[in-house]
């Protein structure tokens, strides 16, 4: 193993012990790899550097949003999929509710598809971003391929094996990684979403949504097609940004899980109104 690769190994396995033991996830800032860096050749160090890049990418998006929903959906998505693949290394059965219940990746991964699901049901002005949504196809493949989901083999974490370890760190740095991801992304939709620039179809509203608000009434008997978002659906998907957050942490233990939010993002992931600066 190469110097560069002995550093790289040893800044994830902390953060794999960071993730573990509810530690901030601050230091990852120095970690990150720049988005035009060229990948690296072995598999497992693809994997850690373009989930890196996906990671910074969120962080751009904070200060600089593309109006896209499908970019956060993306990001989601990658989520969920490293989740499930650390779950799979860990030989926890997806299929075993009760183990499920027991593996931190596996109860993350099922809060990153509850977002998932919520996040599919609006539209936005932006197209989305082109290199986030390549470099998600990227992990979905090097994840299929380093951690099959059909051929459970027991935890391989326990492998005394140098590559085994290694990516399991990788794995966990990248579930740490982009549950920060996830905390940028919630003060991304927030914005958009107060501002407007977060769509639904006005047939996906529900007649509670309708008695309440007569201007989106009003909206379907004209034959508009789409409405702003309803503030209490939006604050529903915010709400799943947080379980997010949440689902990973270490039961029985009093650290706040978003502690490394900002704090005019942690207002948003605690419904507290944004004011303008």
């Amino acid at each position: 193993m190469s110097p560069s690769e002995r550093i790289r190994s040893a800044a994830l396995e902390v953060v794999r012990v960071a993730e573990l033991t509810g530690a901030t996830l601050t230091d990852l800032d120095g970690l990150t790899a720049a988005s035009t860096a060229v990948l690296g050749s072995r598999p497992a160090e693809r994997l850690g550097e373009l989930v890196a890049r996906i990671r910074r990418s969120a962080w751009n998006l904070r200060e600089q949003p593309d109006y896209s929903v499908r970019t956060l959906g993306d990001v989601a998505r990658v989520g969920f999929e490293v989740a499930v693949h650390t779950a799979t290394f860990h030989g926890v059965d997806l299929h075993d509710r009760q183990a499920v219940v027991r593996d931190p990746s596996a109860r993350r991964a099922g809060a990153w598809l509850a977002l998932m699901g919520d996040l599919q049901g609006y539209l936005s002005s932006g197209p989305g971003d082109g290199q986030i949504h390549a470099d998600v196809v990227a992990v979905h493949q090097l994840l299929a391929d380093l951690v099959p989901r059909d051929r459970l083999s027991g935890d391989r974490a326990q492998s005394a094996r140098p590559d085994e370890r290694h990516l399991g760190a990788i794995l966990h740095g990248a579930c740490a990684g982009l549950v920060q991801a996830g905390e940028w992304n919630a003060a991304t939709f927030g914005r958009l979403a107060s501002s407007a620039h977060v769509y639904v179809t006005v047939d996906t509203l529900s007649r509670d949504e309708l008695s309440e608000r007569p201007d989106l009434a009003k909206a379907k008997l004209t034959g508009m097609r789409l409405v702003p978002a309803p503030t209490e659906r939006t604050e529903t998907t915010l709400d799943r940004y947080r379980d997010v957050a949440r689902a990973g942490v270490v039961p029985h233990t009093d650290r706040a899980p978003t502690a490394s939010i900002q704090r005019h993002d942690a207002r948003v992931l605690t419904r507290e109104p944004v004011t303008q600066p």
